[in-house]
């Protein structure tokens, strides 16, 4: 009767054992993270390994690609408050007040209802700058 009753412990540890590995791994497989961020260093020490091929600069797009790819649908009908393409009341408005690196800078950054980059996340700098003066009023 000992006998059996340590066995029964014994079996019911090592099943509960094995839920807590399960457990475990099923919860680091649903936390891991999606990517990883490389720093400039390990970019270039990845690259001298041979490991990382090296990215072609990436390819400026015009104002009115990205206008029509990401801006056409709020600046099109000013929706959320956003100033209608190539309305003058509209922009006139942002015109006196920020030069045109400061509406870069906030078109960066996101301004009221509008996200970062208007969402798109792979525009840099010099085509959001298209992409505003795209949207501008036309003398």
């Amino acid at each position: 009767m000992r006998f059996s009753c340590v066995s029964l412990f014994i079996l019911i540890s090592m099943q509960l054992w094995a839920l807590e590995v399960v457990d475990h791994r099923q919860i680091e497989e649903r936390i891991k993270p999606l990517g990883q961020v490389r720093l400039e260093k390990q970019r270039i020490s990845a690259a001298n390994s041979g490991l990382v091929s090296e990215k072609a600069p990436t390819k400026e797009l015009s104002g009115q690609t990205i206008y029509d790819q990401y801006c056409f649908t709020c600046h099109n009908d000013g929706l959320a408050g956003a100033p209608k393409f190539r309305l003058e009341t509209d922009w006139r408005p942002r015109l006196d007040k920020k030069t045109m690196d400061e509406l870069v800078a906030s078109a960066i950054k996101g301004v009221n209802a509008m996200p970062a980059k208007g969402t798109c996340t792979t525009c840099n700098e010099l085509d959001i700058k298209n992409a505003i003066q795209y949207m501008l009023p036309q003398p």
